[in-house]
């Protein structure tokens, strides 16, 4: 993207350097950003700097190519109005503005001549945003979408174990497609260690019963190592093809359930589901933090011990867990597990 505004417009040398190290290093080695983040970050600079040259160029009057003086606060607030005037949502608007902030930091780091211009840039306000909905799925609305997956075939497998793991693990969407096989741990205390934002790993603790479904599903699609879900080529699943996939069902589930009318579900509502969840089973706020793999709530961290123990019961007490989940997989697809093979070692 960046590559391409180059071409396309004049920028001095300072500046271009600038940007170059903040999108290819800075962001990726030093903050640990996820591509996505790098990529809305870039999006913003890009499009700054083409409204620059479109309204005529740097400000300065010794040079006709863009540079660091032109990222001020009195042209930055003019391209935030012309954004917004064009239908630009006050939520993408503040992200924009982030951008630019966190850039514009990034160069007092390089050069603290450009101290003064940070600050006033700093001065821009945030524009308020509504509170997004924030709609979760009860017990009995999270059973009916699961009991629309119907069949033995292994698609109908496969959905059903992508929206099982999904939920039982509150795992975001990026971290559900990037789940690989060798990263599950089975045994007394089972769980998936999964890569997160910044490209942190976490252990995410999962009960017995779903441990035991995610070795049914490696035995039966003979999965030893790599992705647990893919698609038709073999490759990951994409964000929108978790989506897709749920939005089918929650689609059917609607026929027979007039509360989920209108609910837009989506990975992210399994997610806070899981957390609602547990919190309604009086489980400790701070563990559900942890669990989620916020990274918040540091001070409070500092004084309270969040031990293993507190996870596994945060999972097994899972009102979910409880409704039968390994019964209705063994009913619907698998024979019986014997208590012999429950014992073994993990097998994908």
């Amino acid at each position: 993207m960046y590559s391409e505004v180059q071409r396309e417009i004049a920028i001095d040398e300072e500046l271009d350097g600038l940007i170059d190290k903040f999108i290819n290093v800075h962001l990726p080695k030093y903050r640990g950003c996820s591509k996505h983040t790098i990529k809305s970050y870039e999006t913003a600079i890009c499009q700054f700097l083409s409204w620059v040259s479109d309204i005529g160029g740097s400000i300065s009057q010794e040079s006709k190519s863009i540079g660091v003086l032109d990222f001020n606060r009195n042209q930055i607030t003019e391209w935030l109005y012309f954004i917004e005037e064009r239908g630009c949502c006050a939520a993408t608007r503040n992200q924009r503005l982030a951008a630019l902030r966190s850039f514009f930091l990034f160069i007092t780091d390089q050069n603290t001549a450009y101290m003064e211009n940070y600050y006033s840039i700093e001065r821009i306000r945030w524009k308020k945003t509504p509170t997004p909905s924030k709609d979760f799925l009860d017990e009995e609305e999270l059973k009916c979408i699961m009991n629309c997956i119907e069949g033995r075939t292994d698609t109908a497998i496969k959905h059903y174990m992508l929206l099982c793991v999904l939920y039982e693990s509150g795992a975001r969407v990026h971290e559900l497609i990037n789940m690989r096989a060798e990263n599950i741990t089975h045994g007394k205390v089972s769980y998936i260690k999964i890569l997160g934002k910044g490209q942190k790993f976490r252990n995410v603790y999962i009960s017995t019963n779903i441990s035991l479904l995610i070795k049914e599903y490696c035995r039966h699609f003979e999965i030893k190592r790599g992705y647990l879900f893919t698609n038709s080529s073999g490759k990951p699943l994409s964000e929108a093809g978790v989506n897709f996939i749920i939005k089918k069902y929650v689609n059917m589930a609607a026929e027979k359930m007039p509360s989920l009318y209108g609910k837009k579900v989506t990975a992210h509502t399994l997610r806070r589901s899981k957390a609602t969840h547990m919190l309604q089973n009086n489980m400790n706020l701070v563990v559900i933090q942890h669990f989620l793999g916020h990274e918040s709530l540091k001070t409070t961290e500092q004084y309270l011990d969040i031990g293993i123990r507190d996870m596994v019961n945060a999972v097994n007490i899972s009102q979910t867990a409880r409704y039968t989940t390994y019964q209705f997989w063994n009913d619907c697809y698998w024979r019986e597990v014997s208590e012999e093979e429950q014992k073994q070692p993990l097998l994908c």
